[in-house]
């Protein structure tokens, strides 16, 4: 195959590369407009940065030619909005609005514009938009390489690596092939090599825009979280302990069902957990909440009744057996606790058609905000 052959199949690839990506863009509709596009616009500046590096240039004539040129080099500094937005969300460049265009219009095409009308320009633009271009590719890889050992996620790890190699490989390609003298003495052998370095580096970027959702999208959350709220201060081993505790206590009554135990006393409890009673009264009262023992055990005895008061399939049963199932010794403690409790008597409670979520909230535990 011969170097023109090879510039024209790679350039069509490297093309056809930036259409994929502008497609896969378009149907991406997950992924953030300002990322959108930044790499739409890498791909179309790149792809013309191709068709500028052959004989193609000469068609716009030297007037043209810097400003084009120029319009090309935008792909470096959109490459390089593309990758702070990806890997440093939170940077105080991303909150200065504008400043990509700033730099692409002041930086870039004001220069291109200036050479392209005044020819005695063009080589202080030239100097202009090498530095501009410059400083974002090597703002890039600092980003790129200095955050890589403070990334906690593994594909993002991986994917900075790739960047950073693949952009050094592709910037130095390009500058040892100007120090060569190759884009003079063998343009299209030069173009052919640029289009296939181009053409690969857009090959991983149009595997990051494919899938629902897209490696982008998923890149561009997961670098864009909220800040989290500060820690709070471990607790101490006291507090520990009493959670700890709490959790037995509350595991006995609920799983184990101890409050159906009819005349339950604090000290058969601690017996049953093998606790020391002061440690049990003093966990129902300074964590879980309660004012007292019997507030306690109403809580549990009460929710069951309730619960069962509202079941059409217990709407046989009379309230006293449900009572004395709960745990209740008999009729007038029971009376008076759940009175105190709901607001009414359970007969009224189950005519009025009370709710299991009033037998959730009304109870004491829920009053009293379920601990401290």
């Amino acid at each position: 195959m011969s170097p023109a052959e090879a510039y024209h199949a790679l350039l069509g690839a490297s093309v056809a590369l930036s259409a994929a990506i502008l497609v896969a863009l378009w149907r991406d509709h997950g992924l953030e407009p300002r990322l959108r596009r930044a790499v739409a616009g890498m791909a179309v500046a790149g792809a013309l940065y191709n068709l500028l590096s052959g004989p193609l240039a000469e068609a716009l004539g030297r007037e043209l030619l810097p400003l084009a040129r120029a319009l090309a080099a935008a792909a470096v500094v959109l490459l390089w909005s593309a990758v702070r937005q990806l890997f440093q969300g939170h940077d105080r460049l991303s909150r200065v609005p504008g400043l990509v265009p700033a730099l692409i219009g002041v930086g870039l095409l004001l220069p291109g514009a200036a050479a392209s009308l005044q020819p005695a320009l063009r080589p202080l633009a030239a100097v202009a938009i090498v530095l501009v271009a410059g400083a974002a590719v090597a703002h890039m890889l600092w980003l790129l390489v200095a955050g890589w050992g403070d990334d906690l996620d593994a594909f993002r790890r991986r994917l900075r690596l790739l960047l950073a190699g693949g952009g050094s490989l592709y910037v130095g390609a390009v500058l040892l092939l100007y120090l060569a003298g190759g884009l003079q003495g063998r343009p299209l052998l030069a173009a052919a090599w640029l289009s296939a370095a181009q053409a690969l580096f857009k090959l991983a970027w149009l595997a990051l825009t494919v899938g629902q959702p897209s490696p982008l999208v998923r890149l561009y959350a997961t670098s864009h979280l909220p800040e989290p709220a500060p820690l709070q201060p471990l607790p101490t081993p006291a507090e520990a302990l009493a959670a700890r505790h709490a959790a037995a206590i509350l595991a006995a009554m609920e799983g184990e069902r101890l409050y159906r135990r009819a005349g339950l006393a604090i000290g058969d409890l601690a017996r049953h957990l093998s606790l020391p009673e002061h440690r049990v009264r003093a966990v129902i009262n300074g964590h879980l909440g309660f004012r007292n023992y019997s507030a306690f055990l109403n809580h549990f005895r009460l929710r069951e009744v309730a619960r069962r008061l509202c079941d059409p399939a217990e709407a046989h049963l009379p309230i006293l057996s449900i009572a004395l199932d709960s745990g209740y010794a008999s009729i007038g403690p029971f009376n008076r606790a759940f009175r105190e409790a709901f607001g009414q008597t359970p007969g009224d409670f189950r005519r009025g058609g009370g709710t299991r979520g009033q037998a959730e909230t009304s109870t004491p535990l829920a009053d009293s905000g379920n601990g401290r």
